[in-house]
């Protein structure tokens, strides 16, 4: 994760030109509440981690302080959150009659590992750039295949880093207000139900991470 102070803007993301900033003056509520508002949003997603990023020096607690104004009002969050489990590789492989749980017995769990990587092997005959087959769906497979083989040897998914970030306003306050409604409104495709949308949402807001154990 990131460090709280100084700003640590994503690495790719396009700075808004100091010019074109601008106010707002229907948010009228103060920095604490704007700041408490947009950890409650982030610990709505159940986050594992969290950090605010800003060029304010930060509390006890590593959070921005109040009474701060600094020259470049940018925000940046990073959060981590665990993956939903995904189950889109028994259909990739055409997998039925296996077990919703991993077996305990060894003898179990190799039959259905068989069998998983029988059914990769029967798509990847047709489907692999060797044979002249199509490399996006050949890849699918990869991924269906070791998705399915993490699943029986209860190997967990990581947590993943996240981050969003927002300077187009001339306040902190307010850069902070605009990520807490957004990730207010990414959560509303949740509560209707969306949850594999809201996922395929957050993918969008991983590629500005570097990868875990790699410095930025």
């Amino acid at each position: 994760m990131k460090e709280a102070y100084p700003l640590s803007w994503p690495d790719g993301w396009v700075r808004t030109r100091p010019t074109h900033r601008r106010g707002n003056n229907t948010w009228k509520k103060t920095f604490g509440v704007y700041r408490d508002t947009l950890i409650d949003e982030i610990e709505r997603l159940k986050a594992t981690s969290l950090v605010i990023s800003t060029n304010i020096p930060v509390t006890l607690k590593g959070l921005p302080r109040e009474g701060y104004v600094p020259p470049d009002p940018g925000v940046a969050v990073y959060f981590g959150r665990r993956q939903r489990e995904d189950r889109t590789w028994f259909d990739v492989l055409n997998i039925t009659n296996v077990p919703e749980v991993a077996p305990t017995n060894p003898a179990q769990r190799a039959r259905v590992l068989s069998m998983i990587d029988e059914q990769f092997r029967k798509f990847s005959k047709k489907y692999h750039p060797d044979v002249g087959g199509d490399i996006v769906l050949f890849q699918q497979l990869v991924k269906a295949r070791d998705a399915g083989r993490d699943f029986y040897n209860g190997i967990r998914r990581a947590d993943h880093d996240y981050v969003l970030a927002c300077d187009l306003f001339n306040e902190v306050r307010l850069n902070m207000h605009a990520i807490g409604l957004t990730v207010e409104a990414m959560r509303q495709i949740e509560r209707c139900g969306a949850s594999s949308m809201l996922e395929r949402a957050f993918r969008g807001f991983m590629a500005a991470l570097p990868a875990r154990g790699e410095t930025a």
